[in-house]
């Protein structure tokens, strides 16, 4: 198994590489830092597809990235993790650590599905 971990330069990636190293001791690992700016991450995100990965975990946030409305822009961060999905690489990010800071539209909890049987 190959996993790519992006961000992982910093204490949270590296506290991260230590989580999923608990579970995929054997996997072969792909550390590449985020950079600095949105498009050093998108650049960082690129790279680590160009190994094509089984899993790609992302221990970084983005923001000002795209509309704001969930949707993606051509060539944002959550155009090439859309992209690595269809790839059938299992993406895997924290989400939040900065809650507020994050989104300031409308909230709306969505109610649970049934469990299938």
């Amino acid at each position: 198994m190959k996993v790519a971990v992006v961000g992982a330069t910093g204490l949270v990636g590296t506290k991260m590489l230590q989580v999923i190293n608990d579970f995929a001791r054997d996997a072969e690992y792909v550390l590449i830092d985020r950079g600095q700016t949105v498009g050093d991450a998108r650049n960082a995100l690129r790279a680590a597809m160009g190994y094509n990965p089984d899993v790609l975990n992302i221990s970084f946030r983005v923001s000002l990235d795209g509309y704001g409305d969930g949707s993606t822009i051509p060539g944002s961060v959550g155009e090439i993790l859309r992209q690595a999905s269809y790839a059938g690489t299992v993406v895997v990010m924290a989400a939040g650590n900065a809650a507020d800071g994050h989104w300031g539209g409308l909230f709306e909890p969505m109610k649970a599905l049934p469990a299938r049987a």
